[in-house]
């Protein structure tokens, strides 16, 4: 089944304006969560890390939505790389400490 060029031209305007109302709703949220830490005396963190995690994790969703998960992030508060999880997030059930914990 052909598309033509004016369903093709819808498509890919949707397509576009998802990805636009996207991004815009990242901002907001980064906004809106600088908004809030500047009102409270929650403890600071590196706000760049932050939005550098955020956008990585929108990625890697986009990406994949059954793996996204599966990554390691960098810590906005102490700077350090998180470890990779023993087992992927689809097969993980057990959501107890010792599990978590586990190696």
């Amino acid at each position: 089944m052909a598309i033509s060029p004016q369903q093709l031209t819808i498509y890919l305007y949707s397509a576009h304006r998802a990805v636009i109302f996207a991004i815009a709703q990242l901002s907001c949220h980064i906004n809106y969560t600088a908004e809030l830490l500047a009102d409270t005396d929650c403890p600071r963190f590196n706000m760049e890390i932050w939005k550098a995690a955020l956008h990585q994790w929108d990625d890697r969703r986009s990406e994949n939505v059954f793996t996204y998960r599966d990554n390691c992030f960098k810590s906005p508060v102490t700077g350090m790389m998180s470890r990779l999880h023993h087992t992927p997030w689809k097969d993980a059930f057990d959501d107890s400490l010792e599990c978590y914990l586990r190696d």
